[in-house]
């Protein structure tokens, strides 16, 4: 599992447990890496790798993301989605999905500094949102992840690291970038998977039958009648 080091600066792996999914039941830590170059939330470097003691079943409620490759690319104004806590009233909550839009750094950077965070830098380790439409009503969490979908493959593409993830258009969230850390993850000699960003399928030529074929609003059985042989004489 993958986390955010700010989270777990007692390095015991025996102080913590992780709840997965909404099930109740919490899971034990056998070993906890925070990265060596972590200072503070700004400095960029606020991810760990954790380790649980006991393996865990996969099932439709508990399913494993793809990481992404250092070449995995983080465009501007893509759609992902990150998790917060939903207020249901009398001091409970409940994991709620909030869809978020991915935000360059100098889009990122212009709404920090308008919000008055000018010592805020924005650094290539780094990846900012910006949540869609009306602020949800809930809280961000630290170490939240933040997923895309690619073409029918799902990526943890980052981890919450500072900033309200819940807030509205104009207060970005900052999240650990994970293509920037490929190689630290697979020097750690720990079982994990990297997936390929999936290719854009080709785009028929303009004019071609196929370029709307995904709009084609019924099926059709077209049946045609034999050729004159003469028609095909040279």
């Amino acid at each position: 599992m993958l986390s955010v080091l700010s989270l777990h600066r007692r390095q015991s792996p025996e102080e913590w447990s992780v709840r997965l999914a909404a099930g109740p039941e919490e899971h034990s830590l056998k070993q906890l890496i925070l990265h060596g170059a972590y200072t503070h939330l700004e400095g960029g470097y606020d991810v760990a790798l954790l380790l649980l003691a006991q393996p865990v079943t996969l099932g439709p409620s508990l399913r494993p993301l793809c990481l992404p490759y250092a070449d995995h690319h983080l465009p501007d104004g893509e759609r992902g989605w990150v998790l917060g806590l939903a207020h249901q009233g009398a001091g409970t909550s409940s994991p709620q999905t909030v869809p978020v839009t991915l935000l360059g750094p100098r889009a990122c950077g212009r709404l920090l500094t308008a919000l008055g965070s000018d010592g805020t830098s924005i650094l290539p380790e780094m990846v900012c949102t910006s949540v869609v439409g009306e602020p949800p009503g809930c809280e961000g969490l630290s170490g939240a992840p933040l997923v895309l979908e690619v073409r029918g493959t799902w990526f943890l593409a980052g981890l919450h690291s500072f900033g309200d993830a819940c807030q509205g258009p104009a207060r970005p969230a900052v999240f650990t970038a994970l293509p920037t850390y490929e190689n630290w993850v697979s020097s750690l000699d720990w079982q994990v998977y990297f997936s390929k960003e999936p290719e854009p399928e080709p785009e028929p030529e303009p004019g071609s039958c196929l370029a709307n074929m995904s709009m084609w609003p019924w099926g059709l059985l077209l049946t045609l009648p034999s050729p004159d042989p003469s028609l095909c004489k040279i």
